[in-house]
């Protein structure tokens, strides 16, 4: 008959058993000596901030008379949430109609697809999830939501290059055009 262990391997497994008990009985008793401490740490988080141009221009446009135009006009926005809710935020805007000074207007500019808006996420940064459907129409009276970050996204700092597009009408009048553009940034999701 066939052993598994030989007898001097039998021995030291039994001295090693023993040891380790020993050791477990030693350890096990100075934990009945420990003291648990609590640690803490406070999180502060900061300022959601927006960072847009002051002036901004459309290009240039030269009217014939057969068809109708259009201009387009970029600007950046600049989005930085460190204020660590997690709550998302939305940028919402109001632009006057383009008119000369002789009060001639132009028709609502649009922002018209997504592709019309280049976000630039730099490095550890949380991309925005946006819900927003294009094309978008600049409202002239109400602010209205114009791109956003849901719940869980958009923290960090962002850039986001904006193109705008304006109709121009074949009839429309020559002239200066300008009007008042105003971007708010408000915390929370759209």
């Amino acid at each position: 008959m066939s052993t598994f262990f030989g007898k001097g391997t039998l021995n030291k497994l039994m001295t090693s058993l023993m040891v380790a008990a020993i050791i477990s009985t030693v350890f096990l008793a100075s934990i009945q000596h420990a003291n648990a401490a609590t640690g803490t740490v406070d999180l502060s988080g900061g300022d959601l901030t927006l960072t847009v141009p002051t002036d901004f221009s459309f290009s240039g446009v030269t009217l014939d008379g057969l068809a109708d135009k259009s201009a387009t006009g970029t600007f950046t926005v600049g989005v930085d949430d460190p204020s660590g809710t997690n709550a998302g935020w939305k940028l919402s805007a109001i632009l006057t109609p383009l008119a000369d000074t002789n009060s001639h207007t132009l028709p609502a500019a649009q922002i018209l697809t997504s592709n019309d808006i280049a976000v630039t996420d730099p490095s550890g940064a949380t991309a925005a999830t946006n819900s927003i459907s294009y094309p978008y129409t600049f409202p002239e009276s109400v602010a209205t939501v114009f791109y956003n970050a849901a719940v869980n996204t958009g923290q960090g700092s962002h850039s986001y290059g904006v193109t705008i597009t304006q109709s121009v009408p074949k009839n429309s009048y020559a002239g200066t055009y300008s009007g008042t553009l105003t971007i708010s940034l408000v915390a929370g999701p759209a």
